[in-house]
């Protein structure tokens, strides 16, 4: 059962993640999130958000991102999207702690602090998408 739904489009630039972040917290304390997993969430979403950020529009920026978050019953999913420039997914290799580079590093955060994670590159390579979603220990009231 889908208990809420949060939408907002706003500009790919850095100053604005703090508006990813605050959406977040005001729909954890719907759902009652412990402090611990409200962290990991904040994470996840600073890091998805920062990829569109960095990666989406290049250098000279001008596009925006959608955030969505849904909070259901027992899980709360959220998907960051553009639609700048897309990759394969499929390149990124996960991320070493050994590797000398940083290339691929959001993901593995965004995945080692979620239950699922989904990359999806556009039609004809335009726009990405990346969803992921925490499982809620206990199902809301």
């Amino acid at each position: 059962m889908n208990t809420g739904c949060i939408e907002l489009r706003f500009p790919a630039d850095a100053r604005y993640l703090v508006l990813a972040r605050l959406s977040l917290s005001g729909v954890a304390q719907t759902a009652g999130l412990d402090p611990e997993t409200l962290a990991d969430l904040k994470l996840a979403i600073t890091e998805a958000c920062s990829n569109a950020v960095r990666h989406a529009y290049g250098a000279d920026g001008g596009g925006d991102m959608t955030l969505r978050i849904d909070l259901e019953t027992d899980r709360l999913s959220v998907e960051v999207s553009d639609l700048g420039g897309g990759f394969d997914p499929t390149t990124v290799d996960d991320w070493l702690a050994t590797a000398l580079h940083e290339q691929g590093m959001g993901l593995s955060i965004i995945r080692s602090v979620t239950d699922n994670l989904e990359v999806e590159s556009g039609a004809d390579g335009i726009g990405t998408s990346v969803r992921f979603t925490k499982q809620l220990d206990r199902a809301l009231r």
